[in-house]
């Protein structure tokens, strides 16, 4: 029998059998000099991502990276642009993968790409792209922005934004708050089994709000719009010189819009 289980567990360790193989983690630190760069783009795989806008930062700042399991990582420039990487490097071991933590100047436009992880960015950065599958998103506080996020299965949040916004999930709550929209601009609020919310919302040049909902859960709160629901469907009308117009919809949940 031991010389049996001997061959076995030779077998799956020529596979790459996670089961035989513990996982490390290890970290790495990087000052950084951001003199010129105007964009930073982050591509990581089964890890968070979090960013920081500092606005008290000049040309400097710092990324951090958690590897876990058989990853790697690059940071590299090109031009304007800092490309942060982290990568499998195989075999495959359960809880691999590569957090990514930055620490940047505010101004600086940022591209995140994630999977089984969350993405976080906070502080005054002029375009926000964050895209994660499994995992929560948040972006807050970035000022003067145009912010387009998407997740599956988890909640998408965008809070105090100056900008148009576009946000997506599926099976999470898509939430807009304390959001204040440019004349003319486009944006949309979407999940498919998960509420929709929009609140706080700052409409400067007035406002035409289209929402679709499951029947009987749309609710629109606004003294000073004009509103008319029939069933799942709502429209908000605040007039103005240049109305922005904003889109929600979810398939298989409700809606509320606050003013």
């Amino acid at each position: 029998m031991s010389k049996l289980l001997t061959v076995l567990a030779a077998a799956l360790l020529l596979n790459g059998c996670s089961t035989l193989m513990p996982l490390s983690t290890r970290g790495a630190t990087k000052p950084l000099d951001l003199t010129g760069v105007t964009r930073v783009n982050v591509i990581t795989f089964d890890g968070n991502v979090r960013i920081t806008n500092d606005a008290r930062v000049t040309n400097a700042g710092a990324v951090a990276l958690t590897l876990r399991g058989n990853t790697g990582y690059r940071v590299e420039r090109v031009d304007g642009t800092l490309f942060v990487r982290g990568f499998d490097v195989g075999p495959w071991v359960p809880g691999h993968g590569v957090d990514v933590t930055l620490t940047l100047p505010a101004g600086i436009g940022e591209d995140v790409v994630t999977t089984n992880g969350a993405v976080v960015v906070t502080g005054g950065a002029p375009e926000v792209t964050a895209r994660t599958t499994n995992g929560p998103v948040s972006v807050a506080g970035v000022g003067a922005s145009t912010v387009k996020v998407a997740s599956t299965n988890a909640d998408v949040t965008v809070r105090d934004v100056t900008g148009p916004v576009e946000v997506s999930t599926t099976n999470g709550a898509a939430s807009v708050l304390d959001v204040t929209l440019p004349a003319a601009s486009l944006s949309s609020v979407e999940s498919t089994n998960g509420p929709v919310r929009m609140s706080g919302l700052r409409v400067p040049s007035g406002v035409r709000i289209t929402a679709d909902g499951e029947a009987g859960r749309t609710h629109v709160t606004w003294p000073d719009a004009t509103v008319r629901v029939d069933g799942g469907h709502a429209e908000v009308e605040v007039p103005g010189v240049a109305p922005a117009t904003v889109k929600l919809s979810t398939t298989n949940d409700g809606i509320n819009v606050t003013e």
